[in-house]
């Protein structure tokens, strides 16, 4: 069964590569699009995951168990079927989308050059004051994220104006200028890659809807090809030194000085394997809902209910969303079975142990020390914790 689900999952890495590429070269279709862009994301980190999870199981970290590979296979293939089938049919017919498109303004005309270069300035100025000279608590974090795609946004204009004369000098020193203040302001402070992301993405959205969305699509596949590599080759130097900033304040200058020395091809592989996608999510179908309970619409109740901003949160008071106690008993059970699944990986118990040990170490270095738990009473055959005493003045409610 393993080996139908790695090459049904390589099958379908090829049809959604058709779905995006066939259509835009008969001319029915645009290449830049944001299914397009959904369905490049889906591929990388759920379909070709999928494919490494399952061709080599020792690509992923130990605490990430998948005892039963055959029929986790199938039930992940499945449910890879049916998202893509639900998620083509409503971007095809809209439910109520192409209605609402009526509604968007059409802009007639463009403006000068310098007009241009000088809003893409201005974009970077604002930028500059929304991330780093808001210091309203909860406010900052808006004005952060809005700084953030105000940054992307003006390096994504940069080269909306350079593709249209790329062998101009000026026009290329200009566009490079703004692409690495962008990058500076976007990457000041931050660990993930989505500020590099929504740079990259504007790049290309710029790059094509300026010049290329005119030319014959074999030119542009090709343009795709070679310019196409100048993000990707920046999404994985980072990638490949995201793990030594973590829990650091280091700036943007100093993350990018990072970014010149870094393994391309260590990030471009991590990057390419979706970074455990896959695996976390054959892990999760798995022990759900045997020993967890499922908690719908889980993140949208998060969000609403948990009003104090992850970015203003004390650092020894954050905690994990699913951290919650089972059922020692299933949890031994569950242990025992990560333990042999780790064995038929070929790792030692000490592998195994020195591994976790380090992750713990970390996890206490980045969240603080658990907060003291006294065991209460059994309720559903679950563990039940009593509530922690107050905490500068705000009771916190341990996770059931």
């Amino acid at each position: 069964m393993v080996e139908i689900v790695k090459y049904a999952l390589i099958l379908i890495a090829f049809i959604n590569a058709a779905i995006v590429v066939v259509p835009y070269m008969l001319g029915k279709a645009e290449l830049m699009t944001c299914r397009n862009f959904f369905l490049f994301g889906f591929t990388i980190y759920q379909v070709t995951s999928g494919v490494i999870t399952i061709a080599n199981p020792a690509s992923y970290a130990p605490e990430i168990t998948v005892s039963d590979q055959n029929a986790i296979a199938g039930q992940y293939l499945l449910w890879i079927i049916i998202f893509e089938i639900v998620f083509l049919a409503c971007y095809r017919w809209g439910f109520g989308a192409k209605r609402l498109a009526r509604f968007t303004p059409l802009v007639k005309g463009t403006p000068r050059e310098p007009v241009l270069w000088i809003f893409a300035f201005a974009l970077l100025g604002l930028a500059l004051i929304l991330r780093f000279t808001v210091l309203i608590p909860y406010v900052s974090v808006w004005t952060t994220h809005i700084g953030l795609s105000t940054a992307a946004v003006a390096a994504g204009l940069g080269a909306w104006i350079w593709v249209r004369r790329p062998l101009n000098p000026a026009a290329a020193a200009l566009m490079f200028g703004v692409l690495i203040a962008a990058l500076i302001i976007n990457l000041a402070g931050f660990y993930g890659r989505r500020p590099i992301v929504a740079i990259t993405g504007c790049l290309a959205w710029g790059t094509y809807y300026s010049r290329w969305r005119g030319l014959q699509p074999a030119r542009v596949v090709l343009y795709a090809g070679v310019f196409g590599l100048i993000p990707v080759v920046l999404v994985a130097k980072y990638t490949a030194v995201r793990g030594q900033f973590q829990g650091t304040e280091a700036g943007g200058v100093a993350r990018l000085t990072a970014m010149i020395n870094a393994d391309t091809k260590a990030g471009l592989m991590d990057l390419v394997s979706g970074q455990e996608c896959a695996a976390w999510s054959m892990h999760l179908m798995e022990i759900y809902p045997e020993y967890y309970d499922y908690k719908h619409l889980h993140s949208i109740k998060y969000f609403v209910v948990f009003s104090v901003p992850r970015a203003q949160a004390q650092a020894r008071r954050r905690r994990r969303i699913g951290r919650r106690q089972v059922d020692p008993h299933a949890a031994r059970g569950h242990a025992i079975r990560g333990e042999l699944a780790e064995r038929r990986r070929g790792r030692s118990a000490r592998e195994v142990e020195g591994h976790r040990a380090r992750e713990r170490e970390r996890d206490d270095h980045e969240h603080g020390p658990p907060l003291p738990r006294r065991r209460g009473r059994r309720s559903g055959g679950r563990v039940g914790v009593e509530r922690a005493p107050r905490a500068h003045g705000v009771r916190v409610r341990l996770a059931r």
